[in-house]
């Protein structure tokens, strides 16, 4: 079973490379969810991009996502919840906290132009995608998911732990984990505890896959 990595908005598909090392998963895919190709890209279409390699998937895998990537693992399995087995969701919010977005949009404008690079991306790209996103809601969503859910908060993300509780709640089925020492990047933070945690659950979902009776 394939696992698919959707890093968080400011990083870029590197920012895996360390948790990816320490799996028990040979079979991963990682993208850089943003292209460059794209003039002022809005979360509509990293989603429908990302969709039309979902489809190509054969055989329904693991989407793990951070932040953005959490988001995104979203509304994919909402789109095709036929595609994906199990998600990994890192610092989810599965409804965007307006003041916490406009912050981060004030705080992106008076950033300077030469720290966005370092993102793979641009400034204005960055913040199109983060004002697209501002009124996203799956509140009335949530409890439609039915695969196995991994919910992931670093002990020191206060902007997230609430919604990752929350979230946790609302799914009585899933498992929360909190990672001791670890802020919103847990991949950057503490990769080989984050690995851990998707070895167990990638181990557990590919045990609930075998264990069904093939669809006809």
């Amino acid at each position: 079973m394939k696992i698919l990595f959707l890093h968080g908005l400011g990083q870029s598909k590197k920012a895996w490379n360390q948790t990816i090392k320490q799996l028990n998963c040979e079979d991963v895919k990682c993208l850089d969810v943003i292209s460059n190709k794209l003039d002022n890209p809005s979360f509509n279409s990293l989603v429908d991009q990302l969709e039309l390699k979902l489809i190509e998937e054969q055989n329904p895998l693991i989407i793990c996502g951070l932040s953005l990537g959490a988001v995104l693992g979203f509304e994919l399995y909402f789109r095709h919840p036929e595609k994906i087995s199990g998600l990994v969701l890192i610092a989810p919010q599965y409804k965007i906290p307006t003041i916490l977005m406009d912050v981060q949009n004030f705080i992106f404008r008076l950033m300077p132009n030469k720290f966005f690079p370092k993102t793979g991306t641009s400034k204005n790209n960055m913040i199109s995608i983060s004002s697209s996103m501002r009124n996203l809601d799956y509140s009335d969503k949530i409890k439609r998911i039915s695969c196995p859910v991994y919910i992931v908060c670093g002990n020191k993300d206060k902007a997230n732990m609430k919604a990752a509780i929350k979230l946790n709640q609302l799914l009585p089925e899933s498992s929360l984990h909190l990672v001791c020492n670890a802020k919103h990047e847990v991949n950057i933070d503490k990769p080989y505890e984050l690995a851990d945690i998707i070895n167990k659950a990638y181990d557990e979902i590919l045990n609930l896959s075998n264990s069904q009776p093939d669809r006809c």
